[in-house]
């Protein structure tokens, strides 16, 4: 299944970068991030509806998953740390 909402590398770096600012050291260059020809596959909403009962108003944004996913994965982090546990976190170049 795919989202009714589109997205790309670009925007999900600018979106973690407004929004989680004490990140944006760690992102990659949001000028750099790869493009692909379509950001959505064409999705005829109305036939998922109608086989999976999935409403296309139903979709979490895209925004909160990304933000939602950051936040858990700096919990994770945070927690491995606090068992000593060696981290190296990558910088971008």
């Amino acid at each position: 299944m795919a989202s009714p909402h589109d997205l790309s590398y670009k925007t999900a770096i600018e979106l973690i970068a407004e929004k989680r600012p004490e990140l944006k050291d760690r992102l990659a260059d949001a000028n750099k991030a790869p493009k692909f020809p379509l950001d959505r596959m064409a999705l005829d909403l109305k036939r998922v509806e109608e086989v999976t009962g999935v409403k296309a108003g139903s979709y979490i944004p895209w925004q909160d998953t990304i933000l939602e996913t950051v936040d858990d994965l700096i919990k994770v982090e945070k927690d491995w740390a606090s068992k000593g546990v060696a981290m190296e976190i990558p910088m971008p170049a």
